[in-house]
Formats: structure tokens, C-alpha cells, sequence
């Protein structure tokens, strides 16, 4: 009996531990998606960079797979920001008038 409660003490241990990791790779990649939104908005993204970051973000715009992994059980918020960095990257696009 107390071999099974260890066991499941461990299991609990590394969800616990995975899931303050998912939470704290999620805030991260929150904030880098606020800066990325804030550094097209301002035009400090050259348009190389910005053709370059749009193509990605386009291939990207719904990996369900990207966003579990990184926002685990909120992947779809996750889903949500990774829509509206592309969203922005397009709007600066046609306000650039560069091809999409």
C-alpha cells in the first residue's frame, strides 16, 4: 500500500511540475506575441522581416499541435493569439502594400 502511494505522490509531483512549466513557456510566448503585435504596429519591422514573419505565422495560423504543447490545457487562447499575430502581420501587409 505505501508503494502505491508513492506512486501516485509522483505522479501528482510531475504533473504539478509540468504543468507550472506549460503555464510559465505560455506566459512567455503571451508576452513575446504582445511585443511582436507591438513592434508591427509601430513600424519597426522592416518589410523583409515582415514578408518573412507573415509566411511563417501563415503556415503556423492553426497548429493545433504547436499550441497544446506550448499552452497545454489553454491551448485554445493559444489558438486565439497565434490568430491575431497573423491577423496584425496581415493588416500591416495591406497597410504596407506588400503581396500576401
Amino acid at each position: 500500500m505505501g508503494d502505491f502511494i508513492q506512486t501516485i505522490m509522483a505522479l501528482i509531483v510531475v504533473a504539478a511540475i509540468f504543468i507550472g512549466l506549460a503555464t510559465f513557456i505560455g506566459l512567455l510566448n503571451r508576452l513575446y506575441c504582445q511585443r511582436i503585435i507591438q513592434l508591427v504596429e509601430s513600424g519597426k519591422m522592416s518589410d523583409e522581416e515582415l514578408t518573412k514573419s507573415y509566411t511563417m505565422a501563415k503556415k503556423n495560423q492553426d497548429n493545433t499541435m504547436w499550441a497544446i504543447f506550448i499552452f497545454s490545457i489553454f491551448y485554445k487562447y493559444g489558438l486565439k493569439l497565434q490568430q491575431r499575430v497573423f491577423d496584425t502581420y496581415k493588416e500591416a501587409m495591406i497597410k504596407r502594400n506588400l503581396p500576401l
